[in-house]
């Protein structure tokens, strides 16, 4: 079970995260810093769909902006353009400060106040990762074997980088572990600029031993190593024939398609809901980043005009009613309330994927008196039963300790807070490492399924609530029983209140 989802999974690990560093200086608070921001990105966005290489230069003298975008090269022409929408969403960790740089396992991209072109060593933000020790590698003359095999590796893919206009990529088979390792440098580095970083690189990863995986993110190159073949066939990459590549495009589109992965499905899907966020007749018209406002006859509609059958419960004052509207079961809390697009949002579409195969149930099944397969994998987990959220068609037939940690890597991806969440390059370890621990999922699903005592008069009732219905999502709301003299209602949900209001 887990070597499955680790093989519907490992497509994504070419957009992982592999080192974000942002500058140490706040960015200009006027228009122009931005205008040339989004003209950078724009700019680059472009050659990368070209050449899988750009370099960008204001016009603007009065505020300098420089910028490089690189993918790796062995990567084919639809791939970069995919690690390139990565690297647009994760620059949004660093849209407080007048730089960045974002390392992904298959590209690279920088922006900064300053022309850094020819830098190839920086020893205040170069970074070296260095993962977990191969577990077998105890005995001393099995480390020994790795270690002097990994520098064999590494000194010959940083001498193929330097011979090779700045790539290689070597692979190491059999013996006491397999090796394989990749090397380039940004190609507005000098053949001395590039050796010197590659040898710098090339002397940090060697202490990574006995470590399965390490990579060394440098200004002016990017070397990796790992115990699992990660790279393409060959040098080529993006520079193979026509036809091979777009056989292997339709693979990958193939295999991300069906287990509902592909971050283009994903950004297509985001789209969908951004034109009806957007539209005229939308049900959300955004006030601001904080806060969300709904017209009453968007409300009475998605009630059904107060349909009493959509009446979840009674408070003190108020009544809780059901509102449906048309989204994504797959879709991350984050957007569908603030929406906020962040580079989790497909690990949690993942981890309602892994809950939906486990338990053989769709998520968008819901029934009255049940809740949604999200919250009921939850409270089996609380109650250490997690296994029998399994889908009862296996009748029992499965290995239950796999299956367990299926599960909780469901929970882990499906928790509301972003930060919670692992990275995807995280959830392929999991899957992929048997040996590897776990960790407990700290929060519930979405949002939090709580209801304060009706019979707590000092208090509102309240219900954060989430149950999916036929390609719906269902949220519930305090709507006062007073509703017609009042303006406003409040739904209580995980992330900043949002506001629902009344035409006057």
């Amino acid at each position: 079970m887990l070597s499955t989802f680790a093989s519907l999974s490992i497509s994504s690990s070419r957009s992982c995260e592999s080192f974000v560093a942002c500058g140490t200086t706040k960015r200009p608070q006027d228009d122009t810093f931005e205008d040339n921001l989004n003209f950078l990105i724009y700019d680059l966005r472009q050659k990368a769909k070209t050449k899988g290489f750009g370099v960008f230069s204001t016009p603007n003298l009065n505020l300098e902006l420089y910028g490089l975008f690189e993918c790796h090269k062995d990567l084919s022409s639809s791939d970069c353009q995919h690690c390139f929408h990565y690297t647009e969403i994760m620059l949004n960790r660093c849209s407080a400060f007048d730089s960045a740089r974002i390392y992904l396992d298959g590209c690279f991209l920088r922006y900064d106040n300053h022309k850094f072109f020819d830098e190839s060593l920086d020893p205040v933000r170069d970074h070296v990762n260095c993962s977990q020790p191969i577990s077998i590698l105890s005995d001393n003359s099995l480390l020994e074997q790795f270690r002097t095999k990994l520098g064999e590796v590494l000194l010959n893919v940083t001498n193929q980088a330097k011979r090779n206009i700045g790539f290689g990529a070597v692979e190491a088979k059999g013996g006491v572990w397999s090796v394989y390792a990749l090397a380039q440098c940004w190609e507005t580095l000098s053949p001395e600029g590039c050796s010197q970083c590659l040898e710098r690189a090339r002397a940090e990863l060697k202490d990574c031993s006995p470590n399965a995986e390490g990579n060394a993110a440098f200004a002016g190159c990017y070397v990796r190593y790992s115990t699992d073949r990660f790279f393409s066939n060959g040098a080529e990459g993006r520079f193979r024939s026509k036809n091979e590549s777009n056989m292997t495009t339709g693979i990958i589109l193939a295999v991300i398609g069906f287990t509902a992965l592909s971050t283009f499905g994903a950004f297509l899907g985001y789209k969908r809901l951004s034109k009806r966020i957007e539209g005229k007749n939308d049900l959300v018209a955004s006030a601001n980043m904080s806060s969300l406002n709904f017209k009453y006859e968007m409300l009475e509609k998605a009630t059904n005009n107060f349909d009493y059958s959509r009446k979840l419960g009674q408070g003190v004052t108020d009544t809780i009613h059901i509102l449906s509207w048309q989204q994504s079961g797959y879709m991350a809390p984050e957007y569908l309330v603030r929406g906020q697009l962040t580079e989790k949002a497909d690990v949690y579409a993942f981890g309602v994927l892994v809950i939906e195969v486990s338990s053989g149930r769709k998520n968008s099944v819901f029934s009255e008196g049940s809740s949604s397969i999200l919250h009921n994998v939850w409270r089996h987990h609380k109650a250490n039963k997690i296994t029998q959220s399994i889908d009862p068609g296996l009748r029992g037939r499965f290995p239950e300790n796999e299956a367990s940690k299926v599960l909780q890597i469901g929970l882990l991806c499906t928790q509301a807070s972003v930060s919670l969440r692992p990275t995807m390059c995280q959830v392929v370890q999991m899957l992929k490492d048997k040996d590897f621990t776990i960790p407990s999922p700290k929060q519930p699903p979405f949002l939090n399924a709580s209801v304060i005592s009706p019979g707590d008069s000092s208090k509102n009732s309240i219900v954060n609530f989430t149950a999916l219905e036929e390609d719906q999502q269902q949220i519930s709301f305090i709507v006062p029983s007073s509703w017609h003299h009042n303006s406003s209602v409040t739904p209580f949900l995980d992330s900043p209140t949002i506001r629902e209001t009344k035409p006057s």
